[in-house]
């Protein structure tokens, strides 16, 4: 092996072959390849005996869309015991956009560890389905972790579309408290559909101030 200019080989038969370290290091490097002959290795890699190159690997393999790692990423995160690793197998299958993933990912929305419910809100970001609204608006309103919510509220509106503003419309007429309405005001201006605006306008005179000062902003952002 030539240390100073390892081949793709190299790495692979470290990824095989190694100590952990090497193991580790080769799957980070492999992951950087974007080379289709990387992604068999990689995907047999995902039952190391080492949690920290699983981990890796996992994050290797979500920065090659291959349509090839959804199952096998699928079947390690079923059998995943590490938290962190299977947040970074959630994050991956999300990133390969696999329409496939969304029955697996969208359970992890109320998990009792926030980590996995994060990794799920960030990785139905990257998967634009209409399954996936109901929960992550769920998520969205009503988990206490702020990280969580941050994330569900990011998935909803990069979605974005007329069904997640119907389910936007349908939880304003929900008797939320008033910081969930305010919640759902901006985000119905974070999506820009002017045909809310019939809805917006019922909470300009909220007894909450702050539901009424948000509501009279968003008529004005979104246009009327």
């Amino acid at each position: 092996m030539n240390m100073f200019d390892p081949s793709i080989e190299d790495f692979i038969s470290l990824l095989q072959f190694g100590d952990s370290d090497q193991r580790r290091n080769a799957a980070w490097m492999l992951g950087r390849q974007r080379d289709p002959m990387c992604v068999p290795p990689l995907i047999n890699a995902l039952t190391d005996p080492d949690k920290d190159v699983r981990l890796r690997v996992a994050e290797s393999l979500g920065n090659m869309r291959d349509e090839q790692t959804v199952l096998p990423l699928i079947d390690a995160l079923l059998k995943e015991d590490a938290p962190e690793v299977r947040a970074q197998m959630i994050q991956s299958l999300g990133r390969q956009r696999d329409v496939r993933a969304i029955h697996i990912i969208m359970p992890y929305l109320t998990d009792a560890d926030a980590q996995l419910r994060v990794a799920a809100a960030q990785a139905l970001t990257f998967i634009p389905d209409i399954r996936s609204i109901s929960a992550l608006l769920h998520a969205c309103l009503t988990d206490t972790d702020d990280l969580v919510r941050y994330s569900a509220r990011k998935a909803i509106t990069e979605i974005g579309g007329e069904s997640v503003v119907d389910h936007l419309m349908t939880a304003l007429d929900a008797n939320y408290p008033p910081h969930i309405i305010t919640e759902v005001l901006e985000m119905l201006v974070a999506l820009g559909y002017k045909r809310a605006t019939s809805m917006v306008e019922r909470f300009i005179n909220h007894d909450d101030e702050a539901v009424s000062e948000t509501a009279k902003w968003a008529m004005n952002r979104l246009g009327k």
